[in-house]
């Protein structure tokens, strides 16, 4: 997760997608490419589509962009607006929404080693941001993401016994 932070905007981001889900999305990638090639070469011969190749490359398209995705956070505070943006690769997709009021960040975990950072905007409602597998971490993350969005920060890293966080 990066932070960035200036006058008019609050960026939080995913950070680049491992290298692990590059190569798998690669893979996915090409296997789509090549259910294409199989499927136009094959109506252009016998003038009709194998649906193994139809579905087999709508499959390989999804999961490689999957793959290949990752989520960033912008805030505008001056136009009072947010942007939660995909980016595939150099290429970001997203929309301007009114900034709803934010209630506080909460870091919780959800399964055994993996912490996740949630903005609530409602008691029940909010932003999954990113995840952990350090509580330590999440909770930095957490306390450096509340002290900028100026809201209060929850730690619920022990289920059951969750506590506000003093912010630096």
């Amino acid at each position: 997760m990066s932070l960035l932070v200036d006058d008019r905007y609050v960026v939080i981001s995913q950070g680049p997608v491992p290298l692990f889900r590059r190569i798998i999305a690669a893979v996915l990638l090409t296997g789509f490419v090549f259910c294409v090639y199989a499927m136009v070469r094959e109506y252009l011969e016998e003038g009709w589509i194998n649906a193994l190749y139809f579905y087999g490359s709508f499959f390989l398209l999804m999961y490689g962009f999957q793959a290949a995705r990752s989520r960033n956070f912008v805030f505008h505070f001056k136009k009072h607006r947010f942007r939660e943006e995909v980016q595939l690769g150099f290429l970001k997709f997203g929309f301007w929404e009114p900034l709803p009021d934010l209630k506080y960040v909460s870091v919780y975990k959800v399964a055994p080693k993996i912490y996740i950072i949630k903005i609530f905007i409602t008691v029940n409602d909010g932003y999954e941001i990113v995840g952990f597998k350090n509580a330590d971490d999440g909770i930095l993350a957490a306390k450096a993401i509340a002290k900028k969005l100026s809201i209060d920060c929850w730690n619920a890293t022990n289920p059951g016994n969750g506590d506000w966080l003093e912010i630096d």
